[in-house]
């Protein structure tokens, strides 16, 4: 789990954010909701399951998912809570959560989450864009989301011109100048950690320095 690893240090900062978030609001009148399976678990157990490598990491996962899916069928103007966000980025935030909040439940961990994610979810569907990621790989992303990895970009003096959601060879470029300005491998590839540092961290941690 080497992405646990990687982001801990910075992930920490989501701490205080998750902690204060606002919950989701309840489904009955009297603010009471029944929790079903794995979510009902402590956070410290989560945390137990990610460090020994347990095949229980598999169930957390398929409950986190089907959370995110039912926050996007009935929340308000939402039609993706995390539209670039890995399940394992968001697991790595919640390793480093739990590991501080070892008694709080994973429901409660994960809907203060969302709350931090609601800022910067996509409100209506947006178009795929997939990018060659070679070897045969791509790397789909929504058009959207593309628009505002440019925009951090232009706003980081990186880039030039306009925030188009297309991916060519200026922000190739200009992603590869992030990377190298970040200390990350410099693939000219909006991937999970340079979108992280683009797109999350100045949300969740405080400025590093």
């Amino acid at each position: 789990m080497r992405l646990f690893l990687r982001l801990s240090g910075s992930a920490l900062a989501t701490i205080a954010v998750l902690a204060s978030a606002a919950p989701l609001s309840a489904a009955s009148k009297t603010g009471q909701y029944a929790i079903k399976g794995i979510g009902a678990d402590r956070c410290a157990n989560y945390v137990e399951a990610a460090e020994a490598k347990s095949p229980l990491l598999d169930v957390f996962a398929g409950w986190i998912e089907g959370h995110l899916s039912a926050t996007n069928r009935y929340r308000p103007d939402t039609f993706d809570i995390a539209p670039w966000q890995s399940t394992r980025l968001l697991m790595a935030l919640l390793y480093a959560h739990c590991q501080n909040n070892p008694d709080q439940r994973l429901f409660q961990a994960v809907e203060n989450m969302e709350e931090v994610l609601a800022k910067g979810r996509l409100t209506e569907r947006s178009e795929v864009v997939e990018i060659d990621a070679g070897d045969g790989k791509k790397l789909a992303l929504y058009h959207e989301i593309l628009k505002r990895v440019q925009k951090a970009l232009l706003d980081a003096g990186l880039l030039e011109g306009k925030a188009d959601g297309r991916y060519g060879p200026k922000t190739k470029a200009a992603l590869e100048a992030f990377q190298e300005r970040e200390g990350l491998p410099g693939t000219g590839l909006p991937d999970q950690e340079t979108l992280y540092r683009l797109l999350l961290e100045k949300d969740i941690a405080p400025p590093r320095g």
